[in-house]
């Protein structure tokens, strides 16, 4: 698992939670992140620009087939500012993986709050969109994914017997 360091943002707050994201998706409508409830999502940073990023993109396909019926979402936050490149290059947008962007590159404000500094770069959320994994990839990642959701079914478990036992 990738650690997790401790990250403060500009005002020297540690920001440990994603509490908003704001862009828009490839129609142009604003990206609902209040929509994203109860899973474990991705937030993939990259650009059309740089190749790397782009090869990692192509890399989540694996994993997201791996993590299909899982609770799991993929947000892909790019960095352009060129609207046209960005839309050309992001052709992958379905319901278990968003393409995202709001046009500022380095300027955006999640960029800017977790001190990313280099493509590629992501986070690993957990179901309360608190930060868990950073820079995770592959087989790690799906590995980690799977690993929490099955701790999730365990915890579920013991709560409906503890339920039946109340009884």
């Amino acid at each position: 698992m990738a650690l997790l360091p401790k990250v403060e943002n500009q005002n020297g707050n540690r920001s440990l939670s994603i509490h908003t994201l704001l862009a828009q998706n490839r129609k142009g409508e604003d990206f609902k992140w209040s929509d994203i409830r109860n899973q474990y999502v991705l937030i993939d940073f990259w650009a059309s620009w740089h190749p790397e990023s782009v090869a990692e993109q192509d890399s989540l396909q694996t994993v997201l087939k791996a993590l299909k019926k899982e609770n799991f979402i993929v947000c892909s936050l790019s960095l352009d500012l060129d609207k046209e490149a960005w839309l050309k290059a992001s052709d992958r947008d379905t319901t278990q993986w968003k393409q995202i962007c709001d046009f500022k590159g380095w300027n955006n404000t999640l960029i800017k709050g977790q001190n990313i500094q280099e493509l590629p770069s992501n986070l690993l959320l957990d179901k309360n969109k608190r930060i868990i994994a950073r820079n995770i990839r592959g087989q790690e990642l799906i590995d980690k994914v799977k690993d929490l959701i099955q701790k999730d079914k365990e915890k579920e478990k013991e709560k409906k017997r503890k339920k039946t036992k109340k009884k």
